[in-house]
């Protein structure tokens, strides 16, 4: 019970999403009327495609998902919780989309078709030459967008660090999609760093939980490869460069091994359902396995007590890295668990990781 606990209290702020969406929208007019009229920073949202995006179609998700009859959200949350925390095989499907369903396209949040729009939301520091990708996590079912988005942005704003917040694409959407738009994002930032006055050569990522799978997944299994579908057609913005210098991974997804259920997040259930091709995809996104950023300094960051996401992954990607000599700092949280992300007040033992971070990120070394 402890442990379904402990999951519990990762998403407690799910439940009251309704309320909190209110709430944001109330902030949101705030600060249309304190830029307007005090000269203060205002939240943009940009596209990061442009007229096509790759993945996208008129299909219907339903199609493609096996959702359940009881839609209450506090039991799919706990049937999708202890379906994915699980190191061996167990067909979640009708639990993660279940849970997709009540979490996203019930609520508006995401669409019913394959026609969802990933977007960045840009929180703005005037003069800052420092930016961020912040990528939230939400095991690919759900975007945790408070304690490890809007939250993560502000307290970067205070530092005099922009930020941005990625909204990527989710189950059902299938791998490489979602890295897709990891990718595009920093090339979305780059190709418009003169514009909002950020220097190129300092975009950094900030990943949490199934965001740190977007953000290591990025940096060493896709950058400067081309995965778009054969009938994507592309731009001028898919052929900046897409590499970064700095990366920040708190409580990271990096292998599925230890997460194996949540692979029907991510990929079709007949090839999940199918040993051999299931062992496949798992190697094949395996970050550990295919290391490939020993070059990039990152810093990295999770609890003891992870009841979600085994610590075991963190510890065989750190030792990776440090046999491959890479500039990495690394932080563990006695007694923390999953999904801390960043309080709203700044007031908890496990918001400590922040001032350590800020220090890394605006260190002068590259």
């Amino acid at each position: 019970m402890s442990i379904l606990y402990n999951k519990y209290q990762y998403y407690t702020m799910l439940v009251y999403e309704k309320e909190y969406n209110i709430l944001h929208k109330v902030m949101q007019s705030i600060a249309v009327f304190t830029n307007r009229f005090l000269g203060g920073n205002l939240m943009k949202q940009f596209e990061i495609w442009g007229d096509m995006i790759p993945g996208n179609s008129s299909r219907k998700k339903s199609l493609d998902m096996e959702i359940g009859k009881n839609r209450l959200y506090l039991i799919q949350l706990f049937r999708m919780l202890i379906a994915i925390s699980d190191s061996k095989y167990k067909d979640s499907k009708k639990e993660t989309d279940t849970f997709t369903y009540i979490a996203g396209i019930k609520k508006g949040k995401t669409k019913e078709t394959y026609e969802d729009i990933p977007t960045l939301n840009y929180y703005p520091v005037v003069g800052a030459k420092q930016a961020v990708i912040v990528v939230p996590g939400g095991a690919y079912a759900y975007q945790c967008d408070e304690m490890e988005g809007i939250n993560v942005a502000n307290v970067l704003n205070k530092h005099g660090i922009a930020a941005f917040v990625l909204n990527y694409r989710l189950n059902p959407y299938h791998m490489p999609i979602p890295l897709l738009d990891m990718q595009r994002a920093v090339r979305y930032v780059r190709a418009h760093s003169q514009e909002y006055g950020i220097d190129e050569t300092k975009i950094s990522l900030l990943g949490f939980s199934a965001g740190g799978f977007q953000t290591g997944g990025f940096v060493n299994l896709v950058q400067g490869k081309n995965l778009f579908p054969d009938d994507y057609v592309m731009d001028e913005i898919d052929n900046i460069n897409d590499s970064v210098n700095k990366m920040a991974l708190l409580y990271p997804c990096l292998t599925l091994r230890y997460n194996l259920p949540m692979m029907f997040t991510m990929f079709a259930a007949e090839d999940v359902r199918n040993e051999q091709k299931r062992n496949h995809l798992m190697e094949k996104y395996d970050c550990i396995e295919h290391l490939n950023s020993a070059n990039v300094r990152q810093f990295i960051c999770y609890g003891s007590k992870d009841h979600v996401v085994n610590t075991e992954q963190s510890r065989l990607y750190i030792k990776a890295l440090r046999q491959a000599a890479a500039d990495i700092t690394v932080m563990e949280l006695d007694g923390a668990d999953h999904g801390f992300g960043v309080s709203k007040k700044m007031n908890r033992k496990t918001d400590r990781w922040v001032e350590p971070y800020v220090e890394w990120l605006l260190s002068d070394s590259q």
